[in-house]
């Protein structure tokens, strides 16, 4: 199940938490999101990848020992995070 941080609203993936789960998770979401992959940034610890959904920009997080997140950048992809929130929790529970 998901966690989330209301304040910054990033969503935490508690079941996928591996360097290596954080492509489980895009592939996933390209495909029940219409996600694109926009910037890879991948090092030793950690991996942020830049990612849109339906045209707003989130970050897809990868930084051990924390885990996997998604983080919206701005209020408009707030809002749109809010909106597939449900989605994400049936998807990834």
């Amino acid at each position: 199940m998901q966690t989330y941080d209301k304040e910054k609203f990033l969503v935490f993936f508690n079941d996928l938490s591996s360097y290596e789960d954080l492509e489980t998770i895009f592939s996933i979401l390209e495909k029940k999101f219409d996600t694109v992959l926009i910037d890879k940034l991948d090092g030793p610890y950690s991996r942020i990848w830049t990612i849109s959904i339906n045209n707003e920009e989130m970050y897809l997080i990868n930084n051990e020992p924390y885990g996997n997140s998604i983080e919206a950048r701005n209020d408009n992809s707030k809002e749109q995070l809010k909106k597939i929130l449900p989605n994400l929790e049936t998807l990834f529970t």
